[in-house]
């Protein structure tokens, strides 16, 4: 039998990767002495920890009864195991060493980044698909905004390699 996420997990996954980006681009930040690849690094962070903050607020209402989403396309065989994938896809470094030494070179953590904003957008893509609360859709929505601005801005830290 095929284990299945629910939403209380799915949230907690959201958060653990909100969580990493926030620890990777600061340390992004911190290596790197350019003001404004600092400045881009800092600002990713930041709405990083926005976004753990919305997902952690979520995961409250939910455990409080508060149904913003409707799971039932968890149930679904094929979405679950596309969740599943997106989960397992380790995309920031997973121990300090491999943090400083990805962080250290631009380019690579350029590419990481990207990825990860690349993955964020499929997860909190494919969670809209299937929302029927207006306030939950609304949150996606930016969320999914933000997550574009985000590939945006690291795109443009290219010009800096």
């Amino acid at each position: 039998m095929e284990d299945k996420f629910n939403i209380s997990e799915i949230l907690q996954i959201a958060m653990n990767t909100e969580k990493e980006g926030e620890l990777f681009y600061k340390k992004c930040a911190n290596i790197h002495t350019n003001s404004k690849i600092k400045e881009v690094f800092l600002e990713l962070a930041e709405d990083e920890r926005d976004h753990y903050s919305y997902f952690n607020n979520l995961l409250k209402q939910f455990k409080g009864e508060y149904k913003a989403f409707n799971n039932k396309y968890l149930q679904d065989r094929e979405v679950n195991s596309y969740l599943k994938t997106l989960v397992h896809i380790n995309i920031f470094p997973d121990d300090t060493q491999n943090i400083e030494k990805v962080a250290s070179n631009l380019k690579e953590a350029i590419d990481i980044g990207v990825r990860a904003e690349q993955n964020s957008l499929l997860l909190y893509s494919e969670l809209l698909r299937f929302q029927e609360s207006k306030g939950s859709i609304d949150a996606l929505e930016k969320l999914i905004i933000e997550e574009r601005r985000h590939l945006i801005k690291l795109e443009s830290l290219k010009s800096h390699i």
